[in-house]
């Protein structure tokens, strides 16, 4: 097997990790991450969501964003 074929970029992963994560993620989430990062195009994080990220950075930043969010509803409903 060829060593490129087998070796997984930190942007595959990143990318990879946005897909899972895309169903946990609401329009609350994407408007956030826009702002925060500001992002300018809902299309650029549909995009990101889709796993058809480029920039590496912009991937890293909305998973920490939408992680974040995630996990802070998970507390409020597991103290619900």
């Amino acid at each position: 097997m060829d060593a490129q074929n087998t070796n997984i970029t930190q942007l595959d992963k990143a990318n990879a990790t946005l897909v899972a994560l895309a169903a946990q993620v609401t329009t609350a989430d994407r408007k956030a991450a826009m702002q925060e990062l500001q992002i300018g195009s809902r299309q650029t994080v549909f995009i990101y969501l889709k796993g058809k990220g480029k920039d590496l950075d912009t991937a890293v930043g909305l998973i920490r964003v939408f992680r974040r969010r995630i996990e802070e509803r998970e507390r409020e409903l597991a103290a619900a």
